[in-house]
C-alpha cells in the first residue's frame, strides 16, 4: 500500500536538513533500489492482466522519488488496463500511484484529483488499510499548501482508522503528519505532544533509525522554543542510537545539532569540539550542505570568541560551498551576508559592512517575492481544488436530473403497457401518468433552476477571485517590500545614519505606509460592496453640505501641492441619495484629480440640472488623458494605474469603487478629457 509522509521540523534550513533525514528514514522499507527496478522492468513483458496492472504501479512508485514522470507513464498504463480487466480495487491503486508521482512534481490540483479519486473507489471496496493510507497521502497534499484544516482532517481520519484496525505503520506517519502540521503553525506544545506519542510506539518496535530521527525532531522542537538543555538531551540520545546503527549521515546531523546548541549554550570549547566531529564525518560521506552549515556556525563560535580571521576563513568555506550548491543554498547564502556584515562591523570595516548588508538586503527581497508568489500559486490551488468540489457538486446534480429523465421514460412506457392489458382501467392510468409527467416537470425545472442560479454564482466567484488577485499580486506587494527594506535597514545599523538620512528613510516609510492602507481601505470597501454588506439607504440631503463634507479630507492633499477648489453649488439644492456611498465616490474623484493635477493648479466643482437628473462636474487643470485611458478607467481586469504628477501612487480602485457606489444610487459617470489640458468627470444623480 503506497503511505508516502514528508514530515517536516521547522523552516529553518537545519531543520529542512534534518526533516530529509526523517524522510530517508521512514521510507526506507519502500523505496526500491534501481537494481530492484531494472528487475521489474525485466519482468514486465511477461506478464499479463492483473498480474502487469500490479507490477506497472510497483514500478510507478519506484520512479515517484527518482523520475516522476516516468512513474506517471506506467501510473497511466496500469489505469487502462486496470479499467479493461475492470478491476476495483486495482483502478483504485492506479490513481494512487498517478497522485504521489503529481504530488512528487508539486502538481498539487491532479494530486488531489486523482486522490480522491482513488479514496472513493477504496470506500466503496471497504479497503480500511488503503483508506487509511489515501488519506495520510491528502493530508500530505493539503499540507504542501498549507491548507491547515483539511490537512489535519484526512491526518486525523488516518490515525483513527490505523489506531483501530492495527495499522502501524500508517499510524506512526499520520502521527508524524499531524506534529508536522502543529509546527508549521508554531503550535510547539502540540507538535510536541504527537512526536512524544509516536516516540513512544517507535520506542517498541525494533527500528532505532525511526526512534532516532524522531528524537532528534524531539531536540529540534526544544530548540524552537529556546529550551536548548532539553534539546542537547534529546540529540544526544538520537545521536547514541545513530551510532549503534552505524548510520554515518544521522550521526553526521547529531553531532552538528549537538555543537549549534553548544554555541547557543556559550560552551564554545565542546561546541567546536562536535562540529570539528561532524565536519570530519560529512567530508567522509560528501554532504556538502553538512560542510556547509558546519563551516557557518563554526564561524560564528569563533565570532564570538573574536577570533576573527578563523570566524572569516570559515564563513569563506561555507559561502564557496553556497555558490556551487546555486539555488539550492539561496537561504544559507543569506544568512552568510548577514554573517559577513556583522564580523565586519565588530571590526570596524564599515564599508564592508555595508556591501554585505547590501546584498543581504538585496537576496532577501528576491527570497520574499518568490514566496510571495508561491503564496498566491497555493492559494490558487487551494481555489482550484474547492471550484473542483463545486464542478463536481454540478455534475452530480445533472446526473439527477438525467436519472429523473429515465425514470420519466420508464414511467410512460409502463403506462402504456398497463393500457394495452387494462383498458378499463385507461382513464384512471392517464390520469395517474398526467400527474407524475406534470410533477417531473416541475421537479426539472426547480432542478434546472437550482444548477443555473449555482453556475452563475460560480462564475461571480471566479471573477471575483481573478480581480481579487491581480489587485494583490501586482500592487499590494510593492509598498510592503519597501516598508520591509527600509525596516531591515534601520534595524541593521541604525546607528550609522545621520540624522537627516533617518529623517528620508522615515519620510519613504510613511509614503508607503500610506499607499498601503490607502490600498487595502479601498481594496476592503471593495470587497464589502462584492459581498452585498453595504447598504444603500437614500435619504434627502443638500448638495453643497455633502460635497463640502466629501472633500474636506483630501484639502491638505491639496493645500500641499497649492491646488485651488472652487465650489460653486447653490445652497438650496438636494436630492435623494444614500450619504456614505454618496461621500466615498465624490471624495475619490477629488482625490484623483489632485493626484492628476500638477502645483499650482485649479480644481471646479459646479452644478448643472437636466430634465431627470442632477449633474456634478469635477473639473480640473491636469495632464489629462487619452480616448484609450478613458474606456479603461471603470474595468478592473484592465489594472490601469498611473503615478500622479508627484509621483503619487494608485491603483485605479478608488474610481471603480466611485463607479460602483453611483450605480447603486441609480446615477452614473461620465468623463471628458483632452491630454494635456485635464479632465472633467461628470456625476449624474436622479432627481
Amino acid at each position: 500500500m503506497i503511505c508516502v509522509n514528508w514530515f517536516t521540523t521547522s523552516s529553518n534550513i537545519v531543520s529542512m536538513k534534518n526533516s530529509l533525514v526523517i524522510i530517508l528514514l521512514l521510507l526506507s522499507k519502500l523505496l526500491f533500489s534501481q537494481t530492484k527496478i531494472d528487475s521489474l522492468e525485466r519482468l514486465l513483458p511477461n506478464t499479463v492482466a492483473l498480474e502487469k496492472v500490479k507490477l506497472l504501479n510497483e514500478l510507478s512508485f519506484a520512479y515517484w522519488n527518482v523520475a516522476p514522470v516516468k512513474g506517471l507513464q506506467y501510473a497511466n498504463i496500469a489505469y487502462a488496463l486496470a479499467v479493461e480487466e475492470n478491476s476495483k480495487a486495482d483502478i483504485a491503486k492506479s490513481l494512487q500511484s498517478r497522485g504521489v508521482n503529481y504530488w512528487a512534481k508539486s502538481e498539487f490540483n491532479l494530486a488531489l484529483d486523482n486522490y480522491q479519486k482513488s479514496l472513493k473507489l477504496f470506500e466503496e471496496i471497504n479497503d480500511l488499510d488503503a483508506i487509511s493510507a489515501l488519506c495520510s497521502n491528502l493530508g500530505a497534499v493539503y499540507l504542501d499548501i498549507n491548507d491547515y484544516e483539511n490537512a489535519l482532517k484526512y491526518n486525523y481520519r488516518s490515525l483513527k482508522i490505523s489506531k483501530e484496525h492495527g495499522f502501524t505503520d500508517t499510524y506512526i506517519i499520520a502521527t508524524n503528519n499531524i506534529s508536522s502540521i502543529y509546527l508549521a503553525q508554531k503550535n510547539y506544545p502540540k507538535a510536541l505532544e504527537y512526536l512524544q506519542e509516536v516516540i513512544a510506539v517507535s520506542g517498541k518496535q525494533s527500528k532505532p533509525n525511526n526512534l532516532a530521527s524522531q528524537l532528534n525532531s524531539m531536540g529540534e522542537i526544544y530548540k524552537l522554543q529556546k529550551e536548548y538543555k532539553k534539546a542537547k538531551g534529546s540529540y544526544e540520545e538520537a545521536l547514541k542510537l545513530f551510532r549503534e546503527t552505524k548510520s554515518s549521515y544521522g550521526t553526521a546531523i547529531c553531532l552538528y545539532n549537538i555543537g549549534d546548541t553548544e554555541y547557543r549554550l556559550k560552551n564554545y570549547a565542546s561546541a567546536i569540539e562536535y562540529l570539528e566531529e561532524s565536519l570530519t564525518l560529512s567530508n567522509t560521506i560528501h554532504d556538502q550542505l553538512g560542510i556547509l552549515l558546519a563551516n557557518q556556525i563554526m564561524g560564528l563560535v569563533h565570532k564570538a570568541q573574536q577570533h576573527y580571521d578563523s570566524a572569516l576563513s570559515y564563513y569563506n568555506k561555507a559561502f564557496q560551498l553556497a555558490i556551487e550548491l546555486g539555488a539550492g543554498a539561496k537561504a544559507e547564502k543569506l544568512e552568510l551576508y548577514k554573517n559577513y556584515a556583522d564580523l565586519h562591523k565588530s571590526t570596524g570595516k564599515l564599508d564592508k559592512s555595508i556591501f554585505y548588508l547590501e546584498n543581504y538586503i538585496s537576496l532577501k527581497d528576491s527570497i520574499n517575492s518568490a514566496n510571495s508568489s508561491k503564496q498566491i500559486s497555493e492559494m490558487q490551488t487551494k481555489y482550484g481544488s474547492e471550484k473542483k468540489e463545486k464542478e463536481n457538486e454540478l455534475l452530480r446534480k445533472n446526473s439527477e436530473i438525467q436519472n429523473l429523465a429515465i425514470a420519466k421514460q420508464t414511467n410512460l412506457r409502463n403506462s402504456f403497457i398497463g393500457i394495452s392489458l387494462l383498458v378499463i382501467l385507461m382513464i384512471i392510468i392517464l390520469f395517474n401518468r398526467f400527474t407524475i409527467k406534470k410533477k417531473a416537470n416541475q421537479l426539472l425545472i426547480i432542478k434546472n433552476e437550482v444548477i443555473s442560479n449555482q453556475r452563475d454564482e460560480l462564475k461571480e466567484i471566479n471573477s471575483t477571485k481573478d480581480k481579487f488577485f491581480s489587485i494583490i499580486s501586482h500592487d499590494l506587494k510593492s509598498p510592503f517590500t519597501n516598508i520591509l527594506g527600509f525596516t531591515d535597514l534601520l534595524i541593521e545599523d541604525y546607528d550609522s545614519f545621520d540624522d537627516d538620512q533617518k529623517k528620508e528613510i522615515i519620510v519613504a516609510l510613511n509614503k508607503s505606509s500610506q499607499s498601503a492602507f490607502n490600498l487595502l481601505s479601498n481594496l476592503l470597501t471593495w470587497a464589502q460592496s462584492q459581498t452585498g454588506r453595504i447598504k444603500i439607504n437614500k435619504k434627502l440631503l443638500n448638495l453643497e453640505e455633502l460635497v463640502e463634507t466629501s472633500i474636506a479630507p483630501y484639502e491638505y492633499n491639496a493645500s500641499a501641492k497649492n491646488i485651488e477648489i472652487i465650489t460653486t453649488i447653490p445652497s438650496e439644492v438636494n436630492l435623494l441619495i444614500d450619504r456614505n456611498s454618496a461621500m466615498i465616490a465624490i471624495g475619490n474623484l477629488v482625490n484623483n484629480a489632485i493626484k492628476f493635477t500638477p502645483n499650482g493648479g485649479k480644481i471646479n466643482l459646479n452644478y448643472d440640472t437636466g430634465q431627470n437628473n442632477i449633474m456634478l462636474h469635477i473639473k480640473d487643470t491636469g495632464i489629462g488623458m487619452t480616448a484609450e485611458i478613458i474606456g479603461k478607467l471603470f474595468k478592473i481586469e484592465e489594472n490601469i494605474s498611473t503615478k500622479g504628477t508627484n509621483n503619487e501612487e494608485g491603483t485605479g480602485l478608488g474610481l471603480i469603487l466611485s463607479k460602483e457606489f453611483i450605480n447603486k444610487n441609480g446615477g452614473d459617470i461620465t468623463v471628458k478629457s483632452e491630454l494635456g489640458k485635464g479632465s472633467e468627470f461628470i456625476i449624474s444623480f436622479p432627481k
